[in-house]
């Protein structure tokens, strides 16, 4: 372990949402000090935040099919994905996802541009958990080593170490994909229908399979 309070629990803190999370700091904060009986525990704004990244931390090792390493629990990995979320907080427990407008409808003659449409349009939109949709059409889940030292490394600066992640190793199983998948179904219905490209895409829609 890292030796940062509470990482043992990392599985339940996981489970929970961060006003639950709140909740448990103000519970602990008026809970009587065992060794004074005349105090409360209390809960230092720097113990807070660490409660706080290890929730987020614990929510994303779920998410990219990992379990708690030394390797991923470092201090500075805490602190960076407790700050991504801190800064986006409906990524990973928000209703709403950034959702562009779908792309041009399929006009019949250039498959291509339709493809390179749908593609574009999956890099900027988020399904749910924050996830980027173009992990949907990702060639297969290529689970990173255990203790992996690359662990929120991208090649790419441009992008966010964290979104990187998430697009390359979110299970392609489970009710998070089946939820996001069904959102690049819905994008698929709109550019193709009522044109000929639907003929390949209607079979999906009773399982709106994307």
């Amino acid at each position: 372990m890292t030796g940062v309070e509470g990482l043992d629990s990392v599985d339940s803190f996981a489970n929970r949402t961060t006003s639950q999370v709140r909740e448990d700091i103000k519970s602990m904060q008026r809970a009587p000090d065992p060794n004074n009986p005349n105090a409360t525990i209390g809960v230092t704004t720097c113990k807070a935040m660490t409660i706080h990244c290890i929730l987020k931390y614990g929510k994303l090792l779920i998410l990219v099919q990992q379990t708690h390493t030394l390797a991923f629990g470092t201090i500075p990995n805490l602190l960076f994905i407790g700050q991504f979320y801190h800064e986006n907080p409906d990524l990973m427990e928000g209703d709403y996802y950034p959702i562009p407008p779908h792309p041009p409808k399929f006009n019949n003659c250039d498959g291509q541009i339709m493809m390179e449409n749908m593609e574009s349009w999956a890099c900027t939109a988020y399904g749910f958990r924050g996830i980027r949709l173009d992990y949907i059409f990702r060639e297969k889940s290529a689970l990173p080593v255990v203790g992996d030292p690359g662990f929120l490394q991208a090649d790419d600066v441009s992008r966010s170490p964290i979104e990187e992640e998430l697009v390359q190793h979110a299970a392609h199983t489970g009710a998070v994909f089946r939820c996001n998948n069904q959102k690049f179904w819905v994008m698929l219905q709109a550019v193709t229908h009522e044109t000929d490209a639907y003929n390949h895409v209607c079979q999906f829609a009773p399982t709106l399979n994307g």
